[in-house]
């Protein structure tokens, strides 16, 4: 019964293609870490990744193929993570990284640039999916708190917005600025 529980309590909070946590999951350790982070005056950077070009993929391959991609991307990206870091996959395509950061909102937005050109960089690596080489690209928001947003919900929609400023400016990353 208790394993039973648990199962069910894992399955609640992660994704079942990925293993990943989910956005429940995500939400609830911004939540505390905002927190945490509110009472040491640290500061936390949340990114949020969206694979381009990705229903290309499922439309040409399938939607297994695709399946494969994302399993992929989400072990190589959960490489890349410090301890303390969520990696999250909210929706299809669509991933977050929740970070602390550090106490200078300057020294914040070196940790968020340095984290986002190692994300980058390991999205320019390709992917093997059967027997195709895929290479990847993704756009890339980020938000920081307490500057760009106060609570979770904030942090979300503002690392959104900016995600969607640089896939429409052709650019790898934004960072939001209110």
């Amino acid at each position: 019964r208790q394993q039973i529980e648990l199962r069910l309590k894992h399955e609640a909070l992660h994704d079942a293609l990925t293993n990943l946590p989910n956005r429940v999951y995500l939400e609830s350790r911004a939540n505390l870490a905002l927190e945490e982070a509110r009472q040491r005056q640290d500061t936390v950077a949340l990114f949020l990744l969206d694979l381009d070009r990705f229903k290309e993929v499922n439309d040409t391959l399938g939607h297994h193929a695709g399946d494969d991609l994302l399993i992929q991307f989400a072990d190589r990206m959960s490489a890349l993570m410090r301890p303390g870091d969520v990696m999250a996959r909210l929706a299809g395509d669509e991933f977050a990284i929740f970070t602390e950061a550090s106490e200078s909102e300057g020294a914040c937005h070196d940790v968020a640039g340095g984290l986002a050109r190692l994300v980058l960089r390991e999205i320019s690596r390709p992917l093997h999916v059967g027997e195709h080489e895929i290479e990847v690209t993704a756009s890339v928001g980020v938000a920081l708190c307490p500057w760009q947003a106060d609570n979770v919900i904030d942090l979300i929609r503002n690392a959104d917005a900016a995600m969607y400023h640089a896939k429409r400016a052709g650019r790898s990353c934004h960072v939001f600025y209110s």
